[in-house]
C-alpha cells in the first residue's frame, strides 16, 4: 500500500511521520533540531529521522512533504534564511531526493499548517482563513477563496510584518517585526532583559528562561511575567488587526505553544484588535479560533502536500 512521509522542521525539534493515502498516521518519530551544530549535522540527522519512519519496502513510499520555517523557495526547493535555524540558501529538496530517491516537496511550515487546519481542523468550512502560529517564531499561512495562497512563492510571512518599529530593543536586524515581539522567543528574551535590568521577579532564580517559564510565572502571580504576557498578546492583536483590515477573512486560526497561555494572552489580543481596527466591520463577526490539530498540524500538512493537496 502506498504511503507518504510528512516532515516538520522546527526551531527546537524535527519530526517525521508516515501516512497512508487517507491521511491516517501510521508511524512517527522525532529528534532535536540542535541548530547550534550547523546545517550539515541537521541534514544528516533529518535523513536518519526520515529513514526511521520509512516503509521497509522503498517502492511503497510515494513521496515526502517537508515543512520548514520561511523564507524559502518552494519551487526551487531551497530554504533561504530562517531566523531560528542556520539554513542559508540550502537546497534541501535536492539533498533529500539524492539521499532517499523519492519525490520531495517543500513549503513553508505555516502554509502547511494552514492547509491542514483548513482541510481537517478548525478552519473546515471556511473560504478565507488566516492561520497564525505563535511558537519559537511567528509564522502564518493564508487560505483565500478556499485555496492555499502563495503569491509568487513566499506570501504569508506575517511574522515579518512591521508592527513595532519603535520598540526600544528593536535593532536594525529586526525592524520591529511581529516575530520579534510576539513569539515564544520574544517572551523569553524580554524576561531575560527584565532580570538583567534588575527587576524584581521570580524568574531571576532561573539560569535560563524559556517562554514556558514566563507563562508559569505569570500564572503564579509574578507581575513582571504578567506584563510580558500582556504585551505579547497586545502585539499579536495589532498584527491580527492589520491582517483583518487587509484580508477580512472568515476566521483566524491560532496555533503554537504560545497560544496555550490562554486568557492572559487572548484578552489583550482582543482588546488590541478592537483598538487598532479602523471600523467594527474588521473585528465584529471575525472568529478567532484555537487550532484543532495541536502539535501534529505540521505533520498532517506536510503529508497533505506530498499527496498533492497543496495546489
Amino acid at each position: 500500500m502506498s504511503s507518504v512521509i510528512g516532515v516538520d522542521i522546527g526551531g527546537t525539534q524535527m519530526r517525521a511521520a508516515r501516512f497512508n493515502s487517507g491521511l491516517e498516521m501510521i508511524e512517527r518519530a522525532s529528534r532535536p533540531t540542535l541548530g547550534e551544530q550547523g546545517v550539515d549535522s541537521i541534514v544528516a540527522r533529518l535523513i536518519e529521522l526520515i529513514e526511521q519512519v520509512a516503509p521497509e519496502d522503498p517502492s511503497e513510499l510515494a513521496g515526502i512533504g517537508v515543512g520548514a520555517p520561511g523564507p524559502l523557495d518552494p519551487d526551487a526547493g531551497i530554504i533561504r534564511t530562517p531566523p531560528n535555524i542556520p539554513f542559508h540558501h540550502t537546497p534541501l529538496v535536492d539533498i533529500l531526493h539524492d539521499a532517499l530517491h523519492v519525490p520531495v516537496l517543500l513549503d513553508n511550515d505555516a502554509n502547511l499548517a494552514a492547509l491542514a487546519e483548513h482541510r481537517l481542523g478548525a478552519g473546515q468550512g471556511t473560504q478565507n482563513m488566516v492561520y497564525l502560529t505563535l511558537s519559537t517564531g511567528l509564522g502564518s499561512g493564508l487560505i483565500l477563496n478556499g485555496e492555499l495562497y502563495r503569491g509568487r512563492g513566499q506570501a504569508g510571512e506575517a511574522g515579518f510584518t512591521i508592527i513595532a518599529a519603535d520598540h526600544p530593543a528593536s535593532g536594525p536586524e529586526q525592524h520591529g517585526y511581529a516575530e520579534f515581539v510576539a513569539s515564544g522567543t520574544a517572551i523569553a528574551r524580554r524576561a531575560t532583559e527584565a532580570v538583567q535590568a534588575g527587576k524584581q521577579t521570580t524568574l531571576a532564580e532561573l539560569d535560563t528562561i524559556t517562554g514556558e517559564d514566563v507563562a508559569n510565572a505569570a500564572e503564579a502571580g509574578d507581575p513582571v511575567a504578567q506584563t510580558i504576557i500582556r504585551e505579547t498578546g497586545r502585539y499579536a492583536g495589532i498584527l491580527i488587526a492589520s491582517l483583518s483590515m487587509l484580508l477580512q477573512p472568515d476566521c483566524f486560526v491560532l496555533g503554537g505553544s504560545v497560544t496555550q497561555i490562554g486568557d492572559r494572552l487572548f484578552e489583550p489580543m482582543h482588546e488590541a484588535l478592537r483598538e487598532f481596527a479602523i471600523d467594527p466591520v474588521f473585528y465584529e463577526g471575525i472568529d478567532i479560533r484555537q487550532a484543532a490539530l495541536g502539535d501534529d498540524v505540521g505533520l498532517y500538512g506536510a503529508a497533505a502536500l506530498a499527496l498533492g493537496y497543496g495546489g
